[in-house]
């Protein structure tokens, strides 16, 4: 299958819960996580923009790539077992433009979690469009 059959393939199941969630308001999902798995989760990390800093965890997308198909089949192991443990998030207070002595925080996670979290944010924009 290449990537983007790999693409549609993966866009149709979500816009197929989505379509199912459209018809009947009261369909509950109770099982969403085999929508989590290492294919999905490897076309997120390909997303990732390689020039960002390190996690907390002392990771970037090159060092967690040399091994990406054994990290990749931890992780879900992992989140389908519910082991999955996203870590600490460091609080940072960086100034805000244009403000003399303001600042808003940012949150620094590990790497892992930052297409985990792409993840779940694709699966929930597909449950949720047609409720917007």
């Amino acid at each position: 299958m290449s990537t983007s059959e790999t693409q549609v393939w993966m866009g149709t199941k979500l816009q197929k819960v989505a379509w199912l969630s459209g018809q009947d308001s009261r369909k509950e999902f109770n099982c969403l996580m085999h929508y989590f798995n290492e294919e999905s989760l490897g076309k997120c990390f390909q997303l990732i923009d390689g020039r960002k800093t390190k996690g907390l965890d002392g990771v970037d997308k090159e060092s967690y790539g040399e091994n990406l198909t054994a990290n990749l089949k931890s992780l879900v192991s992992k989140m389908k077992t519910m082991r999955y443990l996203p870590g600490n998030i460091k609080q940072v207070l960086i100034p805000k433009e244009g403000e003399k002595d303001a600042y808003r925080p940012l949150g620094i996670s590990n790497f892992e979690i930052s297409w985990y979290k792409r993840r779940c944010s694709k699966s929930y924009r597909a449950y949720m469009s047609l409720y917007s």
